[in-house]
């Protein structure tokens, strides 16, 4: 079953984003349109104290704020082309959209 987990993490630099992203993608996938602000899903028995522990390890210093959402709804605005959707993540891996 997959875990939902929203994420904020202050600034960091473009390497350690690197190695969020690589983290994040073990075991499950991310969303991080927005700067700082990431949606991570895992099938793995991560919990938000597991998450917080390895963004310190990679962003060492930076604060950050690790919360697993239990089927949360959504709504937001931003571009939904067929070139550029904000959205499709949040469609296809998240939840059901509420607009």
């Amino acid at each position: 079953m997959s875990r939902q987990f929203v994420v904020g993490i202050d600034a960091v630099s473009d390497e350690q984003k690197r190695k969020l992203r690589e983290h994040f993608s073990e075991g499950g996938s991310w969303w991080n349109w927005m700067p700082n602000f990431w949606l991570v899903t895992t099938d793995e028995e991560s919990a938000a104290s597991a998450i917080r522990d390895r963004i310190c390890e990679i962003a060492p210093g930076a604060d950050c704020m690790v919360i697993e959402i239990d089927e949360g709804s959504w709504a937001g605005y931003g571009p939904a082309t067929v070139k550029r959707n904000m959205f499709n993540w949040m469609k296809n891996t998240w939840k059901k959209a509420e607009r």
